[in-house]
């Protein structure tokens, strides 16, 4: 019986990680993603990435009583509560589609394309690169490892 050990390249692993990567992606897509902020005095006090609404609270109390406090016999100014939260919900709708986009080369963009790596390109074989006519500094002989003397 002929054993085969196989041993995973960093290709394969990369593509695995990919496709995992990319099927957590469209599963977070489709479940929603929100973005719940709390204000607390009309300034933003708390942020919460989540997979769905959450109620943030910093301690003080959302009284919904006083905001709903009206008097029947005289009109008269509620005194609101001074937290509040805001949600911002993203997710796909069940109808989506993808929309394929093709990409319109035109002339000009070929031309400035040329343009800019034609340098870099069109480098010929004989051309000396830069570092060849440098010359290093002479160093300077060191006399007690010449002699082998090192005493004083």
């Amino acid at each position: 019986m002929l054993s085969v050990a196989f041993t995973p390249t960093f290709g394969t692993v990369l593509q695995k990680v990919t496709a995992i990567f990319l099927a957590l992606l469209v599963l977070i897509a489709n479940l929603g993603m929100s973005v719940n902020t709390h204000f607390c005095g009309g300034k933003a006090v708390q942020h919460q990435l989540s997979l769905g609404i959450i109620d943030l609270d910093c301690g003080m109390g959302m009284d919904a009583a006083i905001c709903d406090m009206e008097s029947e016999a005289a009109p008269s100014i509620a005194k609101q509560a001074c937290c509040s939260n805001e949600h911002l919900q993203m997710q796909t709708d069940e109808n989506f589609t993808f929309q394929k986009n093709e990409a319109a080369v035109s002339l000009p963009m070929i031309a400035t394309l040329m343009v800019v790596f034609a340098p870099y390109l069109a480098k010929s074989a004989h051309q000396a690169p830069h570092h060849s006519l440098y010359s290093p500094p002479q160093l300077h002989p060191n006399i007690r490892v010449l002699i082998q003397s090192f005493l004083k």
